[in-house]
């Protein structure tokens, strides 16, 4: 009996040593570095319901490697590669900055390639940035002062058939840009 029990504790002793002995998954996400950064510009920090608002979001490689973003981000919601604009009120209270809409059919973004290019994908050298500029109007917004804060937002639709191509890592996520203070002002 005693055997049986002095057996038992030298298995769990050994488990519990081998468990504790290896690394842990958690701190390797933790200080994981993001493949992506993004940052939005505007002309003016004054922006005014009813006219067009300008904006540019730039999406910047900060890894070491090359990886692949979506090559044709546009404002369609269900698009597989977005940009969007955000405004937050003080009160944390978020409207939206004109979504275009959704399409009955989405695309759905695969690894096809057309005449040796891939078709849905552009790859982003390592420091490279690749820039976004659009024009959205802003409509029935109180007038105050938001943070403006941008998304680029990558869901090809259908999982991949690979996490890389030919060793590059493919971008699926959202990236925020930093908030800017600005001042939505009444129609004119």
């Amino acid at each position: 009996m005693k055997l049986k029990l002095a057996r038992r504790m030298i298995i769990r002793f050994t488990i519990l040593a081998i468990t504790y002995s290896l690394p842990s998954p958690i701190p390797a996400q933790l200080s994981r570095k993001p493949l992506l950064e993004a940052r939005l510009t505007l002309p003016s920090r004054a922006i005014r319901n009813g006219q067009l608002l300008n904006f540019r979001i730039e999406i910047e490689n900060v890894s070491d490697g090359a990886v692949l973003v979506g090559r044709n981000p546009n404002l369609i919601y269900n698009w597989p590669f977005r940009v969007e604009l955000q405004l937050q009120n003080s009160a944390g209270q978020e409207f939206a900055v004109g979504h275009a809409g959704l399409l009955d059919a989405p695309p759905l973004a695969d690894l096809s390639t057309e005449n040796g290019i891939l078709k849905w994908w552009i790859p982003l050298e390592p420091h490279t940035f690749m820039g976004i500029y659009s024009t959205l109007r802003l409509s029935g917004v109180p007038p105050g002062k938001y943070k403006l804060y941008g998304t680029y937002t990558s869901f090809p639709l259908r999982p991949l058939e690979a996490s890389s191509v030919s060793g590059l890592s493919i971008f699926q996520g959202v990236v925020k840009t930093q908030p800017i203070w600005v001042e939505v002002l009444p129609e004119s």
